[in-house]
Order: structure tokens, then sequence, then C-alpha cells
């Protein structure tokens, strides 16, 4: 259907006309059939024919972009109610060919010429605006990522406003945010104060002025860490659109000024490095050289000129003879090195003679030197004069070969010799430095000050041998000045500047030189010296040599002197520790052992007097038992103190433990000490000595109490602990698992640092002498190790100590019933004894209990025996502990556990076992009673059992 042209115009021809010239068409809608009007030039504006234009509302929505219908709809429909105009809508429109053509719409609702509501408007094509819009977009982000990539951003300052404008960049540049802001430009100056009140002048001179600025400046970002920006800005004029603003960017120059500061740092050592270089030439008399042969120069260091007397203002080693003063013979062998050091073979060094400049003076040089290769000069032929390059140094070793010589004997000395060894050698080497007639080392003797000093030689040396030592005084002889510390050094004279010297005086010497020897204090101890008959040269190298022998030599002597002060005060230290610790050791036996002996001998004179006695015999008997126990008591004690006591553990409560000696404690400690106990280990039981256990505790208690002369306080507290990974207990590695863990805690005076790793040492005590053995806490060690435990101590000087005893949480904490019925379940213990008789009484032993028990004869049998498919082995009892961890595999998960029988005294009987878990691995000690050895086996293999399911 072909669309009907506009029934009227809305205006006159010559408008009409105007708009059509400018491609703007006209449109109308009729609300009361929605039906289409365009005017003649629509085809021509929108591309489509005439007979194919929109001829109704749906027709129109049907051909504008998807995107665009939704809102085109809401716009029409409030139109045609009248609500509001149709202004400014932008829209799309797709044509036949699928491109897409923009254009702006305008409308408004009127009447026709017979006073119906009409809609009416105008429309243009804006393609090219909008692709004008989208060019710029894309450049303007193009222009943001590389700003971004770049590190940039940007930032406009309104100056009628005082609004700034900062791009997300900028924002995270100066550490605030990463997004966009405006605000008050002052609110974006920096916050450091010296910066901020310089970038605030700077920006007003730019209003004034209408200039730009580049500044540097200091931001501190949230860490506390400073960043340094590059800010530039420029002011620009207003214009139609906008107004007179500031514009402009910064940049994150912190690495930047890093690397330059690291530059600067880098160029300064450079250039200490070159100096220092150029000074320990000259020293050293080293000069260095290089050929370029792609080029034909040459280079000399400074050094190098002097050398070989040449006059560098004057003298080109690229122009002139580069190896002047060398002979002929000489320029051959250095072209024979250069052959040699070809490719990336070792430098090639040379003695040669050198005939130095400009009078000839022969010297002797040393001479390294190494090729660079050869470069091609571009007709496959290389010119040796030309192409080969090399470089290397030059130096003159004329005064030096009996230097060097002795420069290695005394490298050889000062390294190795020590003792009166070395005194001797040196006194040697340094009359070989001076060409002296003697060299002598003396000592100053205690007791002699001021002008009555007085020295003892330790060593002499001259060319008729060495001497015995001498004793002289100092004043009116050189050696005075070299004690009050200065360095004299005569060539000649000696004998008329001190002609009542002691020193010269007595020996034929017109030369002297002496240096004091100091000790670490400061403190002069001595001298190293020299003397000769006739008037010697004292070149620089001899008066080093000098001071570097003094050096030594006091350093050693003061080490002879410290190592002797320090071996007497051991030897004394250790007769008088061992004195009083065999003393107080052997009175508190004989006391002891008196008392038992006088028990034992009294009960035993009794029951003889009257062997028709039976009741008074008895209790004589029980007397000798009771004093029996005590002498056991007592051995357990002294094994305790050497960390080899029989110890008889049980299945105990540490709380009962605990209150227990709590009521000796309450005694022991008096009134000023408070003892309180906090128990939180609930039902947890350990396996213990309970007696030993006790005698740890009070000596703990002890040593707290002498800790709290005044009084204070005093915990003991229990608790249970889980140790997931290795942690250190004082010496040992203490492994994962679970602990009962009794703390120990008073308000004492402390132990400091340096000594808390020694105090669980045998005789080592804070206290006077008399009034401590050292041996409390080395019992307490001892003891709590033997039982499988940890103990260690933290201390802070003025508030109080806390020992902390960790031991094994036991899983005995319900006896096991003795019953035939235990071998009804099949299985067996393995016993592996090494005495025959031993292990008939342990087999009968075991036996009586209802436990099956296969021995074995040795290790092989025994391996025989596990490994055969019908013998259930719960447990393995021997005496043998090495070969039965070798052989028996202990560490292995799948095999039995091993209770190891061992005697009283042995030295660490677990050693090499390692860390296993109680149901793996114990130990029992003899001599044990029956029912404790078939309590301990029915124990491990129950727990077997228990781990197994």
């Amino acid at each position: 259907m072909t669309a009907p042209s506009l029934t009227a115009h809305p205006s006159p021809d010559h408008l009409r006309l105007a708009m059509e010239a400018g491609h703007m068409g006209i449109w109308e809608l009729s609300p009361a059939d929605g039906q289409c009007r365009w005017s003649r030039n629509t085809p021509a504006i929108v591309g489509w024919p005439r007979d194919q234009l929109p001829t109704d509302a749906q027709d129109l929505l049907n051909r504008l972009h998807p995107d665009d219908r939704a809102q085109v709809r809401r716009n029409l429909f409030r139109l045609l109610r009248g609500d509001e105009d149709l202004t400014c809508t932008e829209l799309r429109i797709v044509l036949p060919d699928e491109s897409v053509r923009w254009f702006e719409v305008r409308g408004h609702l009127v009447e026709d010429t017979e006073g119906n509501p009409l809609a009416a408007g105008t429309f243009h094509d804006i393609s090219a605006r909008k692709e004008g819009e989208q060019g710029r977009q894309i450049s303007e982000e193009r222009l943001r990522l590389a700003l971004f990539a770049s590190g940039v951003g940007t930032w406009e300052l309104d100056l009628e406003s005082g609004i700034s404008h900062c791009s997300a960049e900028t924002m995270e540049i100066m550490g605030i945010c990463n997004e966009p802001r405006s605000g008050p430009w002052e609110e974006f100056l920096p916050d450091h104060r010296e910066d901020r009140r310089a970038m605030k002048a700077r920006i007003e001179e730019a209003f004034r002025e209408d200039i730009g600025y580049s500044m540097q400046y200091r931001v501190e970002l949230p860490g506390g860490e400073l960043r340094w920006i590059q800010a530039k800005g420029q002011v620009l004029p207003a214009t139609a659109t906008r107004p007179r603003r500031l514009v402009g960017t910064v940049m994150d120059i912190s690495e930047a000024r890093r690397s330059r500061n690291e530059l600067e740092t880098q160029a300064r050592l450079f250039s200490r490095q070159a100096r220092i270089l150029e000074q320990t030439q000259r020293v050293a008399k080293v000069g260095g050289f290089e050929w370029d042969g792609r080029t034909g120069t040459g280079y000399w260091t400074d050094e190098m000129y002097r050398l070989r007397g040449v006059d560098p203002d004057t003298f080109d080693p690229s122009r002139d003879d580069f190896w002047i003063g060398f002979g002929a013979r000489e320029r051959v062998a250095i072209r024979q090195a250069l052959s040699w050091t070809g490719g990336n073979a070792e430098p090639e060094a040379l003695l040669l003679p050198m005939e130095q400049q400009p009078e000839g003076n022969p010297r002797w040089v040393n001479m390294v030197i190494q090729s660079l290769g050869e470069h091609d000069d571009g007709d496959g032929e290389t010119d040796e004069q030309r192409s080969a390059s090399y470089h290397g140094a030059i130096t003159d070793v004329t005064e030096r070969d009996g230097e060097v010589e002795l420069l290695k004997r005394v490298a050889h000395l000062v390294s190795t010799e020590t003792g009166t060894a070395f005194l001797q050698a040196v006194t040697r080497d340094l009359a070989e430095v001076f060409e002296a007639d003697e060299a002598f080392v003396a000592r100053t003797l205690a007791g002699s000050e001021g002008p009555g000093i007085r020295l003892r030689t330790l060593t002499r040396w001259t060319r008729s041998g060495r001497h015995d030592p001498v004793e002289y005084p100092v004043e009116g002889t050189p050696c005075g000045a070299v004690v009050r510390g200065e360095v004299l050094l005569m060539a000649s004279g000696a004998r008329e500047r001190y002609p009542d010297g002691v020193v010269v005086a007595d020996r034929p010497a017109d030369a002297y030189a002496g240096a004091p020897l100091v000790d670490s204090r400061g403190e002069v101890m001595g001298l190293i010296g020299i003397l000769s008959a006739t008037p010697v040269e004292i070149p620089e190298f001899a008066s080093s040599m000098l001071r570097i022998f003094a050096a030594r030599t006091s350093a050693e002597l003061e080490r002879m002197e410290t190592a002797e002060a320090l071996a007497q005060k051991e030897l004394e230290l250790n007769q008088s520790q061992k004195m009083e610790s065999i003393g107080k050791l052997a009175g508190g036996i004989a006391h002891d052992f008196n008392n038992i002996l006088t028990v034992i001998n009294g009960s035993a004179e009794l029951a003889l007097a009257d062997l028709n006695d039976p009741e008074g015999i008895r209790q004589s008997l029980a007397d000798i038992h009771r004093s029996g126990r005590r002498a056991a008591d007592l051995t357990r004690h002294l094994l305790a103190f050497a960390r080899k006591q029989v110890l008889t553990p049980s299945v105990v409560d540490p709380g009962e433990v605990l209150e227990g000696a709590r009521v000796l404690l309450d005694r022991l400690l008096g009134d000023t000490v408070n003892v309180s106990t906090r128990f939180n280990h609930g039902d947890t039981r350990i396996q213990v000595d309970p007696t030993q256990l006790e005698r740890v505790l009070m000596n703990l208690a002890l040593n707290a109490r002498d800790a709290m002369p005044d009084g204070g306080s005093l915990t003991f507290e229990t608790s249970v602990v889980e140790l997931r990974t290795e942690a250190r207990a004082h010496e040992h590695i203490q492994p994962p698992g679970h602990y009962l863990r009794i703390t120990v805690t008073d308000t004492g005076v402390g132990i400091p640092a340096e000594i808390q790793s020694r105090i669980f040492e045998p005789f080592f005590s804070t206290k006077p002498v008399g009034t401590g053995t050292g041996l409390g806490l080395s019992s307490v060690y001892g003891i709590v190790r033997q039982s499988g435990g940890f103990v260690s101590v933290t201390s802070v000087p003025g508030e109080g100590s806390s020992f902390r005893i960790d031991l094994p949480c036991s899983d005995r904490g319900k006896p096991i019933e003795r019953t035939q019925a235990r071998a009804k379940h099949g299985w067996a213990v393995l016993l592996i004894e090494e005495d025959e008789e031993d292990g008939r009484r342990t087999k009968g032993f075991l036996e009586e209990h209802g436990l099956h028990v296969i021995p074995a004869r040795g290790v092989l049998e025994a391996r025989r025996i596990l490994d055969h498919p019908g013998l259930a082995i719960r447990l393995v009892v021997t005496d043998r502990l090495a070969e039965g961890q070798i052989h028996l595999g202990l560490r292995d998960p799948g095999s039995p556990p091993v209770l190891l029988l061992a005697d009283p005294g042995t030295a660490d009987p677990a050693s090499g076992v390692g860390h296993l878990p109680p149901h793996r691995f114990d130990i029992l000690y003899r001599p044990f009673p029956p029912e404790q050895l078939a309590s301990r086996v029915f124990h491990m293999a129950e727990a077997r059992m228990a781990g197994n399911r």
C-alpha cells in the first residue's frame, strides 16, 4: 500500500522547501486510525522507496531496531494521550539491506483543519554525528587505556568553580581509592606538609600567570610508605562551551627515583672505586694496558706512564711505540705469550727486564697479558699489528724479590705458629727485615709503673744465637718511649741520643726500632724491637712489617697469658667442685648407711641374744627388713642422681600424689609460702614411680622456697595437653602425643636467662657455697626423663619461675584381671632371655598367670617363630634390646610390641629406640615381683588388640 501524502502543509512553502533542502522530513500520525503520513523527501532521507514507507504505527515500530521499540512505543503513547511532547528522541531504523541508520525525532500533538487530534513532527538523519561520537568515544577510550597502561592519571580543575575532577587512575596513584572523584581542588593536594604548601603555591601561580607547571611531590600511603608523584598542568583559556580551566596529568615516579638514586649511588661508588684503583696502582706500582685491534688504539693507565718513564701529554700509545723500554728479545716473548693465550686460555705471566725512560734505568717487571682474539678486516686476512686485541698489567718488582719471599714466610708464620715458637720466629724474621744484629720481644714486669717500669725479654735473636732472658729498666732508654705508646724508628744515632741506656749502651747499637705491644684494653704490655751496631735503612716496607709484627705479637702474647690463666682457674675450680661434691655426697651416704646399719646390727644382736623368743626374733627381723627397704630407697636416690635408678612405675592419679606431697610441703615450707593446687586433668592417669614423683615435687618446692626468702605463692597445676607437632623441651625433642602436664609456679626472684640452660646440670647451683649441692634439679631432670617425660623452665627475673613437667598419659587406667581365660584366645608371648636360668624363671612367672610362653634361644629362632603362620605372637619379652630392635622390626607397626627387661644402672637402656608410644615399647627394671611382670604383659597385649580394632 502506498502511503498518502500530507493533507495539509504545516508551514508556508518556503519553510517546507527549506526543511527539505536541509534533509529534514515531516511525519504525521492519526490517533483515530493509526495511519502514518510522510513528507515528499522522506524516501531520500530514509532510503526507502515511497511504496515501502510505513503506513501505520505498528508497521513503523516493526522497522525500528529491536532495542529501541519499547522506548518509542512508550513515548508515542504518552504523546497521543497528550501527556508530553516527543522531544529529541534518538532511534535506529533497520533498512531492507539490514543496515542501521540513526534519526532524531521530535513531535507534538496538534489539530488538523477539521479539529481532529493529530501527532506531527520532524525527523532528520544523525548517523554521521553518531559515527563521529562513537569514533570520539573509541579515541577517548584508547587514550584512557594508553594513559592507564603507562601509569598516567588525568585531572581537570574548573578555575571558575574551584572544582577538580580526577580520573580513577589519578586517585589510585595518589593512594586514595580506585574510582574517579570530584571536589574542591584543595582536597587533592598532597598530605606531605612541605610538598602541600609548595604544590598549592605552584597552582595559584599558574592561575595568576596563565602558565603551566611541573612539580614532583610526595604522598604518604596508608601503610606509611612514601610515594613520589610527577604532576604537570597547563591553563586552558575559556571557550564558548568550556570555562577557563587547568588540566594535567600525574605519574608515579617512585621506581624511577629509586632507580635514579641507585644509579647515582653506583656512579659515586664507581668513581670512588676508580679513585681507589688509581691510588692502589700507584702504591703497588702496577700499570694497566689494552690494545684494541679493531681500531688500532692503545690505552694506558696513569701508573703505566710513570712506570715507562714517559710524559702522558706528549706520548700517545696508539701512535708511538706501545712496547717502549722492551728489547727485541722481550718483544718476541710477549708475542709468543699472546699466541699462547688465544681463545679461552688463562693469562700468561712473564718476568722481563725493562729500560725506564728517559735515561734507560734498568727495572724488572712482572707482566700479565692475555689475548682478546683477532678481528677480520674484511679481506679474509688478519694483520697482527692492527687486528690482535689484548690487555694486561705490568708490576715493578725490582725491589720486591726478597720482600715477596719474606711475606710468604710471614704469612705462614702468623697463620700456623703459636706460643714460644711464634715469638722465636717473629724475632728472626724482624731482624731479617731490618738487616739488624738483634731482635727481641719484652714484657713489662708486674708491679713496675711510671719511671720505674722494668722489662723482661721473652725471646732474643742475635746473629750468634739465642740468649737467656734479661731484665732492665726502661728509664733513659729508647724502650722508655715505646712503652709509653710511641713507635720509635732510629736509623742511626741511638747511642748519642741515649748514652746511658741499658739496651743501647751495653750492646753495640747505633740503630734502634721499636713498637709497643698493646692488649685488647688498650694498655701497653711490652714491646718488640731491633738493634743494629751500624746505621740501617728503614724503608716503608720495614716500618710496616714492624707494625704488623707488633699487632700479631700483642694478640699472641695476650692469648698465651689468657690461656695459661684460664687453665689454672679451670684446674682449681674442677678440683674444688670435685672435693666439695664428693665430700657432701660421701658424708650424706655415710650418715644414712650408718643409721641403717645401726638398726640392722642392733636387731641382729637382739635376735641372737635370745633365740628362744620367737616374737622378739620376728620383731628384729621386721626391723632388719625395714632397714633393708631404706637401704634400697637410698640406692634408688643415688641412681636417680646418676639417672640410673631402678624405678617402680605404676598407674597413678597425679592429683593424689600432689595432695599427698602437699601435706608434707605445708609443714616443710612454713607459713610464709602459700601453697595452692588446681587440678584440670579429669580421670587421666600416668605411669610413674609415685615415690620418685613426690621427690620431684619436693625438690621443686624447696627450690621455690629458697627463691622466695620473704614469702610468696607456690602453685601446682595439672592439665592434659596434646602436641600435634614436635616441640623442644630443654635439650630434647618432645614428640607429638597426649601428655599430663604438671606446672609448678612460684613468685620468687626468677632465673637469669643466661643460666637457664644450665640449671639441670649436676653440681650447678646459684646458691652460696655451703648452702646448695646442685643436685636437686639434676635429680628432677633424671627422674622425669627416665619416666619417659620432659621438663622445661620459663622464668622472668623479678617475677618468678614456672617449671613444666610433661608425662605421657597412660592407657592403663584399669587393672587387668589375671585369668586362665587369657590363653583361650590363642595368643602367645615370645620370650628371648640371654641367661637360661633367668629365662626359666620368667617363663614360670608368666605361665603361673595363664599365659602361653614360647621361648627362643636367639634372634634367628625368634624370627622363625614370628614368621610361623600358625602362631599368634601378641608380645615379645626380651633382655636383648639392640638385637630385638634390629631384627624383630620394632618400628614396624604390624610387628608385636616389645617389653624390655633391663638391669638397674644400665646407661640409657632405650638408646636407639627413639620416641615410641607405651603400647609399642616399654621397660621393666629388675628386680620385679611376678604380679608386676604379668600385669605389664597383659596391659601391652590388650593395648595392641585395642589398636588393631
